[in-house]
């Protein structure tokens, strides 16, 4: 819903690049959930999806200096700011991709607004991390599924894997565009997989 002041991208009615929510914390939200309440008739306010572990093995394969720069460096990912009268200052460094002790794909933070201007690496690092960011921007919206939330649609999506988006669009005086939002962490979704699988009788210990 837009929101005239706000210091929130995702509030705004203009193009919202493909991104991850809260970037910047620690414990990145699992699942996003967005239930669409209002949409805009007109042609605007599409959804966008992107699987990044795909992108990311592709990139493995294809241009594994690629891969390398963006898992091994690290990026400063910040919310400096005030809300609804609210102050904060979250800064979190981190690799854009992070990769599990096995070296599989487990996670993936992008929000250009949210990372630093101020790119604290060797400046010999910085060209080849922003030749390897734009290729990894290019291939995510190459990749993007797109499609448009009715009034009612809930799109569930892992916070953690894809990045998401959508394009601009106008409100009109009549109606403006409500989507409400909502994260659950993984934990609390598991655990109800498991306490329904034995309701079904279908009991596991994982």
């Amino acid at each position: 819903m837009n929101k005239p002041g706000t210091q929130n991208v995702a509030y705004l009615t203009s193009n919202l690049q493909l991104h991850t929510d809260l970037p910047y914390y620690s414990y990145n939200p699992g699942a996003n959930l967005l239930h669409c309440i209002v949409q805009v008739p007109t042609k605007g306010g599409e959804n966008m999806l992107t699987d990044i572990y795909y992108v990311a093995e592709k990139l493995r394969v294809e241009n594994k200096e690629v891969f390398d720069i963006l898992t091994q460096t690290d990026i400063n990912w910040l919310d400096i700011g005030e809300e609804d009268g609210i102050t904060f200052h979250k800064i979190l460094r981190t690799p854009m991709i992070s990769l599990d002790k096995e070296g599989k794909v487990c996670g993936v933070r992008h929000s250009i607004p949210q990372r630093d201007s101020h790119f604290t690496v060797e400046l010999e690092n910085v060209k080849p991390w922003y030749k390897a960011f734009k290729t990894f921007v290019t291939m995510a919206n190459a990749h993007a599924a797109m499609f448009k939330l009715k009034p009612g649609d809930i799109l569930a999506f892992d916070n953690t894997r894809l990045v998401h988006g959508r394009l601009g669009y106008e409100d009109t005086d009549d109606i403006k565009r409500h989507l409400v939002g909502h994260f659950i962490d993984w934990d609390e979704i598991y655990s109800r997989m498991r306490v329904l699988k034995r309701k079904l009788g279908k009991a596991t210990f994982y």
